[in-house]
């Protein structure tokens, strides 16, 4: 029997570090973050992190195993993620990654898809053939070869679809074909994915929300530490580094830094949901009106019955 690994996902707002904290205790589970921000000490506010106290209470990995300074990326979240769940388990518990980060869930879940390196010749006649041919016709000739990718593709996005034919031409095989052949979690582990998710309108103003408890909470003086130490180029394109960073220089005031980091935080809920929107495998717990989230209690209980808890 395999073992579970279980995942709580959703948009940013949604109620999920509440409801893991919850969740956690009745699982006999470790959290393993899956925000792609929360790595950074010292960045606690600005990536709404678990406080101390709260992972006092349930133990966290990858939180706080970075200095600001120090470069992330997805490929080594997977493997440190891998190594937490293997660890977790080891130790006789459950593993539960919570996070918004749909690259970082999708990757951990599915795996990394390494394709061919760059065929520049290759690539030069394609990219020569889509300036003459246009884009409708470049759509054309992958969906020839490779009819689910070409459906996944733009017209207009030739990058993607230059990508995807020179892999064709390269291996002789299908995009998705490839991309089937990772090797992802589902093939070691049980996979129990669920996710959070509220009315766009509801989500908005609780991100709202949360934005301006960050500025009752020192968020200022926290990025001016961070500013201080060196801030390295992952960690500066964490939302409200450079909402706060023009405050500093004197660029805007500190009202319109608040406003710019809450529209900034509402395109990122957008992203989301568009993102969240295409993904398969979730079980969601939704707001449908009747039947609201409410509290990260009711949250958790709903998510906990899912799972069969």
């Amino acid at each position: 029997m395999l073992s579970s690994v279980y995942f709580l996902i959703g948009p940013t707002a949604a109620g999920k570090t509440e409801a893991a904290l919850l969740i956690a205790p009745r699982l006999n589970a470790e959290i393993i973050s899956a925000d792609s921000m929360q790595v950074y000490r010292g960045a606690d506010i600005v990536t709404a992190k678990p406080t101390s106290e709260e992972r006092s209470r349930v133990r966290h990995h990858l939180v706080d195993i970075l200095e600001p300074d120090e470069e992330w990326n997805v490929a080594e979240f997977r493997e440190k993620a891998l190594a937490a769940i293997r660890d977790i388990l080891k130790r006789g518990k459950r593993p539960l990654v919570v996070g918004g980060s749909g690259l970082y869930i999708r990757t951990l879940i599915y795996g990394i898809f390494k394709g061919p390196g760059k065929d520049d010749p290759l690539r030069g006649r394609l990219q020569y053939s889509s300036a003459r041919k246009g884009g409708q016709e470049l759509w054309q000739e992958l969906a020839a070869v490779d009819l689910k990718a070409a459906q996944g593709i733009a017209v207009q996005d030739r990058r993607r679809l230059i990508r995807a034919l020179e892999v064709y031409h390269k291996t002789s095989v299908p995009l998705t074909v490839l991309k089937a052949r990772r090797t992802g979690l589902s093939s070691a582990y049980s996979l129990h994915v669920t996710g959070l998710m509220r009315p766009r309108g509801e989500l908005y103003e609780r991100a709202e929300a949360r934005v301006e408890e960050m500025f009752r909470a020192g968020l200022v003086e926290e990025v001016r530490l961070l500013v201080e130490r060196g801030v390295g180029l992952t960690l500066s394109q964490c939302i409200g580094l450079k909402e706060v960073r023009g405050f500093l220089n004197g660029e805007w005031t500190l009202d319109e830094a608040c406003e710019r980091m809450k529209l900034a935080t509402r395109h990122l809920v957008k992203k989301q949901l568009t993102w969240f929107r295409g993904e398969s495998g979730v079980q969601w717990v939704t707001d449908d009106g009747a039947k609201r989230l409410g509290s990260g209690n009711e949250a958790a209980r709903a998510v906990l019955q899912g799972w069969g808890f």
